[in-house]
């Protein structure tokens, strides 16, 4: 069997149709990445499979950048991405234990089945450590369009929107029922993520899928997140802990 080559960027033909804009590093060490436009039928195609190897490879972020690759350096978001796994505390805002529970994330395939009914466009697949009796994987939503996520002119401005954008990406979560199962530190607008990886005895463990739909607006939720987002919060960047938007949807 022809073994699968160590990396794969995404492809960058001359986009046709919606396309998607994202920043693309060479390893979790690259201090800047490349801004990358693409279409989102090419975007998709780079997730369809696994490569064989170590977890860290080729990553990318789901933001435009402006200098590094900061928080102080986010300027555009222009798409939604959850790391889902088993939760073993309160961090996702969830703070009742028994409601917590013991909840392994639903199949991969419920979410692709999730998205369908909503009608989005939605990108899903297994991470390196996935096991079928504790589900770990990635879900991609592009944007619409692309959403401001920083100001570089006023510090306080940026951390507020640094703060809501967080939160937004954590009230979409609800749409798509995995609430209790997010992985709430990579929703700051500045985690880079690897493209799919698994390690070669357990490729057959490995599951992706792509819906087809209209691509996410994202002003819903940020409207729901601006009523959330206070002063006090912003100044202490708090973007990990316990808050209140995803109690009022649930």
């Amino acid at each position: 069997m022809k073994k699968a080559k160590s990396q794969r960027k995404i492809a960058s033909s001359t986009p046709l149709g919606p396309t998607v804009s994202y920043t693309s590093f060479n390893g979790i060490k690259d201090p800047r990445g490349h801004q990358r436009t693409v279409s989102l039928s090419d975007f998709c195609l780079a997730f369809t499979k696994h490569l064989l190897g170590r977890k860290e490879g080729i990553a990318f972020a789901p933001v435009i950048f402006e200098g590094g690759r900061k928080k102080e350096d986010v300027r555009w978001r222009t798409m939604v991405i959850f790391d889902i796994e088993k939760q073993h505390d309160a961090s996702n805002g969830i703070s009742d234990k028994e409601t917590l529970g013991d909840n392994c994330p639903p199949p991969l395939s419920t979410i692709g089945e999730r998205a369908k009914a909503l009608g989005v466009a939605c990108i899903g697949y297994t991470t390196f450590t996935h096991d079928p009796s504790e589900p770990r994987y990635r879900i991609i939503l592009p944007l619409e369009q692309p959403s401001k996520a920083g100001d570089p002119e006023d510090p306080i401005s940026h951390a507020r929107l640094i703060r809501k954008d967080a939160l937004a990406v954590q009230a979409v979560s609800v749409e798509l029922g995995l609430k209790l199962h997010l992985d709430v530190g990579k929703t700051l607008a500045n985690s880079i993520f690897f493209l799919p990886r698994v390690a070669p005895e357990n490729l057959h463990l490995s599951e992706t899928f792509s819906v087809d739909g209209k691509l996410l607006n994202f002003n819903p939720y940020l409207d729901i997140a601006e009523k959330h987002v206070s002063f006090e919060e912003v100044e202490a960047e708090r973007v990990d802990s316990p808050h209140e938007v995803i109690r009022s949807l649930c």
